[in-house]
C-alpha cells in the first residue's frame, strides 16, 4: 500500500483531473462531503475510504481484507488483463490499487504492445477525493489510454462504443463495488455487447454467404 501522501499529491492529480476530466473534476468541485472524507488503514494495512457523520466515521469501501479480495480478483484475470488488446472496464476505486496496477503493468513492458484502453467509471465522489489524495495518479489521469467517466453518464459511454466499432465489445471488467452498483451498471452495458456480437455474426454470415456464392 503507499503511504498516505500531502497536498502536494492531491494538487497535482485535480490540475490533471480538471485538464482531462472537466466534467468531472466540477462534479468533485461541488460535492459538499470533501471535507468529510477520512482515509482510513484496513486490517490487512491496504486503505480504505470512510466519510464522517457526527463524530463518527462511516467506512465506505473495505476495512476488512481489500488487499486479498483485489489480488485474488488481478490473480484470476491475470491473462485477460496481459491481452492489451482487451480494454479494462472498472467500476469504481476500492481503493485504486487494482487501477493502478494495471495501468503500470502496461507501461513497464518495454517490447512493443498495444496501448491497453482503461476505462474507469466512477460511482463514489468519497472514493474518487480519497483516490486523489493518496495515490500519485497524475501520469495516469494524464495518459491518452485511461478515461473516466461518472456513472450516470454509462449511456453517454456506451453511446460511444456504439459510434467506435474499432474499440473491441469485450471487456474485462474490475470491479470491487457491491452488488447494487454492478446489478445497476452491468445490464445496460451487456445489452450493447450482446449487440454487437449479434450484429459481427450477422456480417461474418454475410460475407461467408457472398464468399461461397463466388466460388
Amino acid at each position: 500500500s503507499p503511504p498516505l501522501t500531502g497536498s502536494s499529491t492531491l494538487s497535482r492529480n485535480l490540475d490533471a483531473l480538471r485538464h482531462r476530466f472537466p466534467a468531472l473534476a466540477q462534479r468533485l468541485e461541488h460535492f459538499p462531503g470533501k471535507e468529510q472524507v477520512r482515509i482510513l488503514r484496513a486490517k490487512d494495512g491496504c486503505l480504505a475510504y470512510g466519510f464522517e457523520q457526527q463524530g463518527r466515521v462511516i467506512p465506505v469501501t473495505d476495512i476488512q481484507q481489500p488487499a486479498r479480495r483485489l489480488q485474488a480478483q488481478l490473480d484470476q484475470l491475470g491473462p485477460q488483463l496481459a491481452d492489451f488488446t482487451r480494454p479494462v472496464l472498472l467500476i469504481g476505486l476500492y481503493p485504486g490499487n487494482e487501477l493502478q496496477s494495471i495501468f503500470q503493468h502496461s507501461e513497464d513492458i518495454k517490447t512493443p504492445h498495444c496501448p491497453q484502453p482503461i476505462f474507469v467509471c466512477v460511482d463514489s465522489m468519497i472514493c474518487l477525493y480519497g483516490f486523489l489524495q493518496v495515490f500519485d495518479a497524475a501520469a495516469l489521469l494524464e495518459s491518452p489510454r485511461v478515461q473516466f467517466f461518472w456513472h450516470e453518464d454509462l449511456p453517454q459511454f456506451i453511446d460511444l462504443l456504439k459510434t467506435h466499432p474499432e474499440v473491441p465489445h469485450v471487456f474485462t471488467l474490475v470491479s470491487g463495488a457491491n452488488d447494487p452498483t454492478l446489478n445497476k451498471l452491468l445490464p445496460p452495458l451487456g445489452q450493447f455487447i450482446q449487440a454487437r456480437e449479434t450484429e459481427t455474426h450477422r456480417l461474418q454470415a454475410e460475407n461467408e454467404a457472398y464468399y461461397n456464392g463466388i466460388s
